[in-house]
């Protein structure tokens, strides 16, 4: 997957949780500006950890971060099924 396409789905989820990045950063214990960096950068790998805390807080499924489905309501789903 294209690092552009996982990146604007992270921004989306974030954006559409209902969080500014900033505010995510806080309650993903993330350093803000770490992060700033990260995002627009093509050559920068975005840390796992950050992944399954967008996943995590946001409540859409990695699968969906990484492009391996495309229904948000079906990313939902499977992060919220509990076990």
């Amino acid at each position: 997957m294209k690092k552009e396409k996982l990146t604007q789905r992270i921004k989306q989820s974030i954006r559409n949780y209902g969080l500014t990045q900033k505010e995510f950063c806080e309650k993903a214990n993330i350093n803000y500006d770490l992060f700033t960096q990260y995002l627009p950068s093509r050559t920068r790998r975005i840390p796992n950890e950050w992944i399954v805390e967008v996943s995590r807080i946001t409540g859409v499924s990695t699968d969906f971060l990484f492009g391996l489905e495309n229904d948000t309501k079906t990313a939902r789903q499977h992060t919220n099924t509990k076990g």
